[in-house]
């Protein structure tokens, strides 16, 4: 997991040093719930549009939620 090292901050923002990137990231300082997980991509194929959309959201479900 990368650690963030807080260079300034400015209003309600944070600017940090990410391990790999040469340039800083600004990150928003506003509500929200920081904690550990994997993401991964898949590749989809189908014969059409209609049939790859009706695959990904079969196989990603209600994509706001997280179960550990």
């Amino acid at each position: 997991m990368a650690t963030l090292e807080v260079i300034r901050k400015e209003d309600n923002d944070f600017i940090v040093k990410v391990p790999g990137k040469q340039d800083p990231v600004k990150i928003e300082d506003t509500y929200a719930e920081m904690f550990p997980m994997w993401a991964g991509r898949i590749l989809i194929t189908a014969a059409n549009e209609k049939w790859a959309l009706i695959a990904a959201r079969t196989a990603t479900g209600f994509a706001s939620s997280i179960i550990m």
